[in-house]
Formats: structure tokens, sequence, C-alpha cells
């Protein structure tokens, strides 16, 4: 069963919202609630695929480390079948209503974009299609009119996504996969890459270093790992996080 539909059956309003006063926490606090009312292990994970996140983003919004975007909080508030408006701003606790029926406010769209919290969590990165990802020899080169932009909390000032092709990162990464790279930080055996060789091709992989050897290494098993030297690429770029893609036809 896919977890667009346990939200409308499985999960529903948390039980405990009214008796706290809400408005006090903060929404880490108001999101574990949430999650400890369910009392159902794999939870976290239901909830990061819901919202198309990794697992260790629902873990920074737990810790406050870093805030839900509008989108996400939005998401959240319909995975848990509550009131948006509860669940960014700690007020209407009592009522447990679907966002899609209660709405949310102008007000608490306007404040939660403009808050210095959520300037610093997650800001807007370009992504660009598989297909043109090799067009570009640096972050500089990708022409504005490739774009669509999707939210991320990476650090790196020059962050962007890729969508990704092809099966060869499967079962962990799909078709349709946007993966944030990033441009400013260097990649390290064992990380996850998106790097362009000097033919202009891209290719996305696991990478190990053996020897001063580059080895590019496959997921799925039909693939077979490559070895390569430094001057064969462009650019190596370490990814930091996947946004997966939930609708598939």
């Amino acid at each position: 069963m896919s977890v667009a539909g346990n939200a409308g059956t499985i999960l529903h309003s948390c039980k405990n919202i009214k008796n706290i006063l809400a408005s006090e926490q903060k929404i880490s606090e108001r999101l574990k609630l949430c999650l400890e009312d369910q009392k159902r292990s794999g939870i976290k994970g239901e909830l990061a695929r819901h919202c198309g996140v990794e697992a260790s983003t629902v873990t920074r919004w737990l810790k406050d480390e870093t805030t839900p975007t509008f989108e996400n909080a939005i998401k959240i508030a319909a995975f848990f079948g509550m009131d948006a408006n509860w669940l960014m701003t700690g007020e209407n606790a009592e009522s447990s209503t679907s966002p899609k029926k209660s709405g949310v406010s102008k007000t608490t769209h306007r404040a939660w974009e403009e808050s210095p919290s959520r300037a610093s969590a997650e800001r807007m990165v370009p992504v660009i299609e598989w297909a043109h990802a090799g067009d570009a020899g640096s972050y500089e080169e990708i022409p504005t009119s490739w774009q669509n932009r999707v939210p991320t909390d990476c650090s790196d000032p020059k962050a962007f996504g890729v969508s990704l092709e092809g099966d060869s990162m499967e079962p962990k990464f799909s078709d349709g996969d946007i993966l944030i790279v990033q441009p400013t930080t260097e990649a390290h055996s064992g990380c996850f890459v998106v790097a362009r060789f000097i033919d202009d091709s891209v290719i996305f992989r696991r990478l190990e270093m053996r020897r001063g050897k580059i080895i590019l290494v496959p997921l799925n098993p039909q693939y077979l790992a490559s070895e390569h030297t430094a001057d064969e690429f462009s650019w190596i770029y370490p990814v930091w996080a996947r946004i997966t893609k939930m609708w598939k036809k």
C-alpha cells in the first residue's frame, strides 16, 4: 500500500493535541508529538517518503536544526490528517480537520516564508534534466532556460539538482529522482557522485578511490564498475540528497 493511501486510512489526527498549549511549542515539538502518537515503527521513514525527502531531513526537523519548507509543512499536515495552521503556528489546536478542508491562511503562509529561520534553513536551487547536465562545463555554465527549481537545505552555495535517468543505481535510486549535488564540496571515497567526463557524458555512481584510481560503482548488478583517472573528468560533484518522485504513470 502506498504512503499516500496510508495517510488517509491509517494515520489520523493526533489525539493529544487538544490538551497542549501548542502555540508555545516549536514546530519540531509539534511534529514529535504527532510521531509519538502513532506508536508505530517506521513512521519517520514513511513521512520522509511522503514528503519526498531523506530520512535524515526528518531527523533534522525533529532536532530543530532545520525547518520544513511551506510545501513540506502542508505535506506533513496531510500525512497526519491535521490542521496545517496548527502545525505551522500552534493555533487552531482544537481542529483535527484535513488541511485540504481547513486551508492555510495567507497570513500564516506569508509569515512562514518570511521567517528568518526558514530563510537560513532551506532555499530554492536550480534543477536540470539529465540530458542537459553534460552540456555545462561548470556550474556557471548552466543556462537559466534549462532550470526548474526545488527546495533544499544543502549549505553548498552552488548546489543544484539533476533529474536522474536510467536504472543503473536501482533499487536505491530510480529514474526521475532529483539528485542535489554540491559543486564546492570535495568528493570522498564511499560517497555518491554525479560526474561529467571530458566528452560531455554524465554518470551517477558510488565513488571509490583505489591506489590513485577512481572507481565508479553502480548499485544495479546488471551494470559493471569502471576504473578511471582524474584527467578523464571535467567535474565530480558529491550528492547531498535525493528527492524521490512518488507518482509514476
